[in-house]
């Protein structure tokens, strides 16, 4: 099975990689930049999915001791805590860049200078 799901992602990103650079002509040397923001954005992630089930943990700890009940420890391991790992991680994630952007490029309409 681990070797289908190595194909579909090859094939897809080869056909993305063709379709940036070739129909919408985009530099080839700006993947590299793309690839590091992207490992950027999987560290910030993984950092929020381990402090997000830290945390939890120790609130099921705590409830156990302080009501005197046995808490599961199964509503840490949802795969919903993932996908809200996800979405933290990416929304900090673009914030750090706008603010980088934004100190780098003071004239940009979208963008205020850092105070």
């Amino acid at each position: 099975m681990r070797e289908v799901a190595t194909v579909v992602i090859g094939v897809t990103s080869a056909a993305a990689i063709a379709v940036g650079a070739g129909a919408l002509r985009w530099p080839l040397a700006s993947l590299r930049t793309a690839a590091v923001r992207m490992l950027e954005a999987v560290g910030i992630v993984a950092l929020f999915a381990v402090a997000n089930a830290a945390v939890a943990l120790l609130l099921v700890f705590a409830a156990r001791m302080l009501l005197n009940e046995f808490v599961s420890l199964y509503v840490v391991r949802k795969g919903t805590w993932l996908v809200l790992s996800l979405m933290q991680g990416l929304m900090f994630h673009w914030w750090w860049r706008s603010r980088r952007c934004a100190a780098t490029t003071p004239s940009s309409p979208d963008h205020t200078r850092p105070s």
